[in-house]
């Protein structure tokens, strides 16, 4: 580094050195400033000006300068004026806050300054040169990174669930306010992460923070404190695709696990109930039934004694089929399907008789029979019967008492399908999905509809034991549907 001397040698050459320097300090695209001792404004540059908007009036004196005092940065600036080179951090300055001056114009800047003393031939401080640098750019944006920064830590920590997020390293990071609350903190280490988290997770590397920095999204409830958590944790990427980190989110589910809990247990209490009850009636409604039949065989009885006895006969039947239906329900809850058992028949029998049986108990509504093909195969007839008693029962629920049903038999290649159709309304849309649950009825079901419900469910049934395959509804009236009755052999 040149000294002094080499510098005056250096300058001498020249023709004028003086307007060299002030070219220098003029020009300079820094802002410069020179003081006296006392410290008044001696000198400013262009940039300067440029800078703060305004020169200091006479009466300004930087080691008086409140702003800098408010700062923190006035006993830096003394240094200077006492023979020390000092850097000033940065700061925000406008000279019209000043009360020890008035100044009118200015700006408001951020920047940094290096002051450094000139020295006389005596060793004295005679002046102090100051080289001032622009970060107003810098500081606005970085106030903005911090304004941002803090509004979604104000977000996050307002948020219900927890959430976490964790470095590269597995070191935890964000922690908001309801994670704090579950006993997780900010700076835990992955190596730590098994007091951080519940003991019944012995393998940190299974830990859903652990899998996510692996690139895995994982999703898991860990039981806690007699709560139940749901955790979901996704990997967390650069915009180049490389992993930065994990974030994971906590809910408490326990409320929710537990009411799914007990709506199992009183769904499966109340289908074995359903399944008991269905089963210990069947034998009183057995007996009933066979005593209301052995009077109808009985001669010499007075009309309304037979009338009476047929209408016992009917309503034990009708509550026959009910029970039946409910032990098909609970077998098909309980046991996840309907057993079926297949021997050699022809299917145009069995619809034929089960349409006379359906005509006989509705008298008065037509049903019309198409039948195609070669209905032969290996069936349930029962079964196939009691599905399409229940699609004809539904059909004529549901329709108008002048409109026939239609039902058609067709042998397939492989295969027989049965459709039943009726002319009833348009299904609502809101009802389709739900069409074939147990214990519903659709919207416009009939005032006089009898049954428990169960009608469709148990078709939908019959349908997947038999084919593997669930019923679509037409989208034409309200209760029409299809059923396959399957491969024939």
């Amino acid at each position: 580094m040149p000294d002094l001397e080499q510098i005056r040698a250096t300058l001498a050459r020249l023709s004028d050195p003086i307007a060299l320097l002030e070219s220098l300090f003029a020009r300079a695209p820094v802002g410069f400033q020179i003081y006296e001792a006392s410290g008044k404004s001696l000198v400013v540059n262009q940039a300067f000006l440029d800078l703060f908007g305004s020169e200091p009036p006479p009466d300004y004196n930087v080691l008086k300068d409140e702003i800098a005092a408010h700062n923190g940065v006035l006993g830096l600036i003394q240094r200077a004026f006492a023979g020390e080179t000092v850097t000033v951090p940065p700061v925000w300055y406008d000279p019209r806050q000043l009360t020890q001056v008035r100044i009118e114009k200015g700006n408001r800047v951020a920047m940094s300054a290096t002051f450094f003393p000139l020295f006389a031939p005596g060793g004295t401080v005679s002046h102090v040169g100051i080289v001032f640098k622009d970060l107003t750019a810098e500081m606005v944006q970085r106030e903005q990174l911090e304004e941002e920064r803090e509004l979604l830590s104000a977000i996050i920590d307002q948020v219900s669930e927890g959430i976490t997020m964790c470095d590269e390293r597995g070191t935890l990071r964000i922690v908001n306010r309801a994670a704090r609350q579950l006993g997780v903190r900010a700076g835990t280490p992955m190596e730590k992460w098994a007091t951080a988290f519940p003991p019944d997770w012995p393998n940190p590397d299974q830990f859903p923070m652990s899998r996510a920095l692996r690139g895995e999204t994982t999703r898991a409830i860990i039981k806690r404190d007699g709560r139940a958590l749901s955790v979901v944790a996704v990997p967390l990427r650069r915009s180049d695709g490389s992993l930065r980190g994990a974030v994971s989110t906590f809910r408490d589910e326990t409320d929710r696990v537990r009411h799914e809990q007990e709506a199992e247990q009183a769904a499966h209490f109340r289908e074995r109930f359903i399944g008991i009850l269905g089963h210990d009636l069947r034998t009183p409604l057995t007996a009933i039934l066979a005593s209301a039949r052995l009077v109808l065989r009985l001669r010499d009885l007075p009309d309304p004694a037979l009338a009476a006895a047929a209408r016992i006969t009917s309503s034990a039947e009708r509550m026959g089929r009910m029970i039946a239906d409910l032990l098909d329900f609970t077998e098909a809850r309980l046991g996840g399907t309907l057993s079926i058992v297949r021997k050699p028949a022809d299917l145009r029998d069995c619809v034929r008789s089960c349409v006379d049986e359906v005509s006989a108990a509705n008298p008065g509504r037509s049903i019309e029979v198409t039948i195609e093909g070669d209905t032969g195969g290996a069936f349930d007839s029962d079964r196939v019967a009691q599905l399409l008693s229940n699609l004809l029962t539904n059909a004529l629920a549901y329709s108008p008492p002048d409109e026939p049903i239609a039902v058609r038999l067709r042998g397939l290649d492989g295969s027989v399908e049965i459709a039943v159709e009726n002319g009833g309304a348009a299904i609502p849309d809101g009802e389709r999905d739900g069409l074939f649950d147990p214990f519903r009825r659709g919207s416009s079901a009939p005032s006089h509809a009898r049954g428990l419900g169960l009608g469709l469910f148990i078709v939908q049934q019959i349908a997947r034991a038999r084919t593997g395959s669930p019923l679509r509804p037409s989208s034409r009236s309200l209760r029409p549907a299809r059923a396959a009755a399957g491969p024939t052999k």
